[in-house]
């Protein structure tokens, strides 16, 4: 070979590769995470806009029976997450509930109740809220 050619040699390139390969495999995961993470986040913020409209169908109906139906406000909207309305037979409770779904399934239910009591277990299919670890404790 010429010394007035320059270049790369193979095993030069090849420690590139396996240099951004060591840098993605530890980058992707923590990305993964705090994607994760801001959509929980964004649906926590939705439950809790969704809680207040609750409390005021309730003040001025006295009950938050009919609030799951036409009448009652609107389900927030989301792309990972299907929320759910749960209200007790006296009317006088509720459980929003959302259940990841797509990209995020199984990382875990949020629960929020009537007495403002959340819930989150990373990875678990239900949780109790008061029993469970709230949302600011994971």
């Amino acid at each position: 070979m010429n010394r007035s050619e320059r270049g790369f040699t193979l095993i030069e390139l090849m420690i590139v590769v396996v240099i951004i390969g060591v840098i993605v495999a530890v980058a992707l995961p923590n990305y993964t995470r705090q994607v994760q993470e801001s959509r929980r986040g964004s649906v926590q913020s939705d439950m809790l806009d969704y809680s207040a409209r609750l409390e005021q169908y309730r003040a001025q109906r006295f009950s938050y029976a009919g609030a799951d139906g036409a009448d009652g406000p609107a389900m927030p909207d989301h792309d990972f997450f299907n929320i759910s309305l749960d209200i007790g037979a006296d009317n006088a409770s509720y459980e929003i509930q959302a259940t990841p779904t797509g990209s995020m399934s199984g990382t875990g239910v949020l629960v929020l109740d009537h007495r403002g009591q959340s819930c989150f277990v990373p990875d678990a299919a239900s949780c109790t809220p008061g029993d469970d670890p709230s949302w600011g404790s994971n």
